[in-house]
């Protein structure tokens, strides 16, 4: 029977081994040394091996820390009738059919918000099989909480929420609508809601078409970015048919790349004929109308709020002087709580995703890899059509009084057609993180479908970028999957749903 020396150990088995005679060694003894030897030499090498990092590691911040950063993506208190008739008038339209040759799409197809209490909204595709998706119930931004944003649309195509407003009810994969059918249906229902708010319907008006619009002024990349565009292409295979279509219509390969950048969709003949039928002065007093139906949307979602997820609820109880363990709650357990730290220490989310929308407005290239034939080039085509378009705050249609004069604008004021911006290549606008998470679609493109993915490509960064160059803070972060699993809980934290403030408002108006 084997029986275990209690008191052994390995030290005193090497001190016996190298210290006793060698007469008293067992025959064999030598070889025993060597062996006991080398599993020193192996013990010491696993001992000096660095530790593998912990799967979900500590981020140390204190709780006056984690107060401070917490305060600064508090959202501002919620301001109840702004412009009450204004707000009454896009809450109806905002809800109604008529603003889209689909007789069944409202703007809450996608936009799940200002619906009457228990009357959910199924979120329905708008995207067209032939192009980039840019707005789809899948990926469509969340709409509260917009007081901040100075510019809209991945791109930053518009300078005002009103001008957003207008783009999305003629873009062919939002509402794909055009005016005069939008005039022609608040003429028809909403008549003197709208004369409420902003006086006379238009006189010379009577008799117009009842659908049309004009064709959008065909923007065009200056030729220091085309050019920059054609030497940073991300794809070969997609260089190539560039350079010979351009080959083939007998076209500079800027010019072919340009067209590739913006890829208007042509209004169809009859409505830019219906609309060309017009007087000068009834176009102005269409635009003019138009332009009305902007701000009165805009003054609807001004109404709209998101201020009741978990980690709202967190921050509260944390910024009442409580410490971060005693304000965990329902939603907002310990593992939100390590993404959050993570999200604003090792995954360095918070570079970007800052402020009380998770945003900071701006635009970054974070060097997606090319996808279809299209090209995504960002800010760089949405700063010449923001600077085109007539309803931007230089334009007469939706002038703004200088007290009111937004950072966009009086950016886009100082901008020019000719602006290079070579550094706007493929940057897009940073996207609020509030209620992201229930999307099922991301990125400008949708490419992928949860935040996981989402995730591991920021964790990764691999791929050369579509177009442009790669924002330089941007880098490998080298989390671990269980790291990367909470900050994906923490996101989930940031779902609320959107609350009107004024829910019952129009009621009368969309009977």
């Amino acid at each position: 029977m084997l029986k275990f020396n209690k008191k052994i150990s390995l030290p005193s088995i090497l001190s016996r081994s190298l210290s006793g005679p060698a007469s008293e060694q067992p025959k064999g003894g030598r070889p025993m040394t060597l062996i006991l030897l080398g599993l020193v030499v192996v013990a010491g090498i696993v001992l000096l091996l660095p530790r593998p990092a912990p799967r979900l590691r500590e981020v140390a911040i204190s709780d006056e820390d984690l107060r401070q950063v917490v305060g600064r993506s508090r959202l501002p208190p919620t301001v109840r009738q702004r412009q009450p008739a204004l707000a009454a008038l896009g809450r109806a339209l905002f809800r109604s059919s008529g603003l889209s040759p689909q007789s069944d799409r409202t703007c809450g197809s996608c936009h799940a918000i200002g619906s009457p209490p228990g009357q959910e909204v199924t979120a329905t595709s708008t995207a067209t099989a032939q192009h980039q998706v840019w707005q789809t119930a899948a990926n469509a931004p969340d709409l509260a909480h917009l007081d901040a944003d100075g510019w809209f649309g991945r791109d930053g195509r518009s300078d005002s929420l009103a001008a957003a407003c207008l783009e999305a009810l003629e873009d062919p994969q939002g509402m794909n609508g055009s005016r005069l059918a939008v005039l022609a249906l608040v003429k028809q229902r909403f008549k003197d809601a709208y004369e409420e708010a902003f006086g006379a319907w238009p006189v010379n008006l009577a008799g117009i078409p009842e659908a049309g619009r004009p064709e959008p002024i065909q923007a065009k990349l200056p030729i220091e970015v085309a050019a920059l565009g054609l030497a940073t292409l991300g794809s070969f295979p997609l260089l190539d048919g560039i350079l010979t279509q351009a080959n083939q219509q007998h076209a500079t390969p800027a010019i072919e790349l340009s067209r590739r950048a913006f890829n208007f969709v042509p209004v169809p003949t009859q409505w830019s004929a219906a609309f060309a039928s017009l007087s000068p002065e009834q176009q102005v007093s269409a635009n003019q109308v138009y332009a009305k139906v902007g701000q009165a949307l805009a003054a609807f979602l001004m109404d709209q709020v998101s201020d009741n997820s978990p980690y709202d609820r967190f921050a509260a109880q944390l910024l009442q002087g409580r410490s971060a363990q005693e304000s965990l709650g329902q939603g907002f357990g310990a593992t939100e709580l390590a993404g959050l730290k993570l999200f604003h220490g090792p995954g360095q989310c918070q570079n970007c995703h800052s402020g009380p929308r998770f945003s900071d407005g701006l635009f970054h290239n974070i060097g997606l890899p090319q996808r279809g034939t299209d090209i995504a080039a960002g800010r760089a085509a949405g700063l010449q059509i923001a600077l085109s378009d007539p309803f931007n705050c230089k334009g007469v249609y939706l002038a703004q009084s200088a007290e009111a004069i937004t950072t966009a604008c009086k950016s886009l004021r100082a901008a020019s057609v000719d602006k290079e911006g070579r550094e706007d290549l493929g940057a897009f606008r940073t996207p609020g993180l509030r209620n992201g998470a229930k999307r099922s679609s991301f990125m400008h493109d949708g490419r992928f479908t949860t935040v996981a993915e989402v995730m591991t490509y920021f964790n990764d960064l691999e791929g050369r970028p579509a177009i442009g160059t790669r924002d330089p803070q941007l880098h490998r972060l080298d989390l671990t999957d269980e790291e990367m699993a909470a900050i994906v809980r923490f996101l989930g934290a940031l779902n609320s749903p959107a609350r009107d403030l004024n829910p019952s408002q129009s009621a009368a108006l969309n009977r």
